[in-house]
């Protein structure tokens, strides 16, 4: 099952997949008569101001994976309920009860240093105003230097819990998508100048980029959320990033140093975890494919996120960087 939220007519619009082809979702349960298994809460998911969180309605969970069942024993839908790919996308949440990001979490950030990597999710939480979807535009504000994007594993939370063992943990998963991870350089150098030696701690440079990915829009999440069912193994999925179509960084998920279930078991034993929250699990190979801040880009230029089984996110910038 795939889940995408999209702008058709200004109104943001549930849109379930089958076949690689889109309907929206009150087209379907309208075609199936399946409005008298909907949940308490579902027309506030259809309504023009609803909708923020679609996971947060009681029973929607169990509801999707009903229509999802009606999809997969029909043999074709009629035509006229296929949305076109020309509708813009928004993120498929569009307010998360948090977003938490991993930092450090692959081997290769601590290559070069003589310190022990961290068994427990650093991190950090990001604002709900860095959110935006797929072929979506960021602006780049002139403070902006130079910035790094990395592709990384969305872990979506389907079901309310706290303090969850490691073992039951992926029951609370709901299902993964696509993250751009974008930060700002103006900070790494801040916190390098600020420092006596120039030579900041790993502490310091976290503390520092919560405000480089803070920044509106530089949170890209995408385009779609893909069930867990559909994904045989979150740790054994290549990860791509391309500028402009050119290949910058090959990775693999299993690179993670914590993974899913232990940053689940973490997280959720500080805070509970709501439906609909999203931890994106890190960069797994170079900490980012940095665009120097002399390389000026286009209304045209691009980046992509591509994550095997999941799909590619599409990133436009609005470069107003001074060199």
């Amino acid at each position: 099952m795939r889940i995408s939220l999209r702008l058709i007519d200004q109104v943001p619009t549930f849109c379930i997949s089958k076949n690689e082809l889109w309907y929206k979702l009150e087209d379907i349960i309208s075609y199936f008569a399946l409005q008298d298994k909907a949940p308490a809460g579902l027309k506030n998911i259809m309504d023009r101001n609803g909708g923020e969180n679609f996971l947060a309605f009681e029973g929607i969970w169990d509801y999707l994976y009903v229509i999802s069942e009606y999809l997969d024993q029909s043999k074709k839908l009629p035509e006229e309920l296929i949305v076109g790919e020309e509708t813009d996308y928004l993120p498929p949440i569009l307010q998360p009860p948090i977003i938490f990001g991993l930092a450090g979490n692959c081997p290769m950030t601590w290559r070069k240093d003589a310190t022990p990597i961290p068994s427990y999710p650093v991190g950090y939480v990001r604002p709900l105003a860095s959110l935006t979807g797929h072929k979506q535009r960021v602006l780049l504000k002139p403070s902006v230097t130079s910035f790094r994007c990395a592709t990384e594993l969305g872990v979506v939370i389907g079901k309310r819990g706290s303090n969850i063992r490691r073992e039951e943990a992926m029951y609370y998963v709901f299902g993964y998508t696509i993250v751009n991870d974008m930060i700002s350089n103006h900070w790494k150098d801040y916190a390098i100048n600020s420092n006596p030696s120039n030579d900041p701690t790993f502490t310091e440079f976290l503390v520092t980029s919560y405000y480089g990915r803070g920044s509106d829009g530089f949170c890209p999440m995408g385009p779609t959320i893909v069930s867990k069912e559909e994904v045989a193994d979150p740790y054994d999925l290549l990860m791509w990033t391309r500028v402009n179509g050119e290949l910058f960084d090959r990775t693999h998920t299993n690179a993670m140093v914590v993974g899913i279930e232990n940053a689940i078991e973490h997280l959720s034993a500080m805070f509970t975890l709501e439906p609909g929250s999203v931890i994106h699990m890190g960069a797994m190979g170079i900490d980012g494919v940095t665009i120097p801040e002399d390389k000026k880009l286009t209304q045209e230029s691009f980046m992509e996120f591509e994550i095997e089984s999941l799909g590619t996110l599409r990133t436009y910038f609005d470069d107003r960087r001074e060199s």
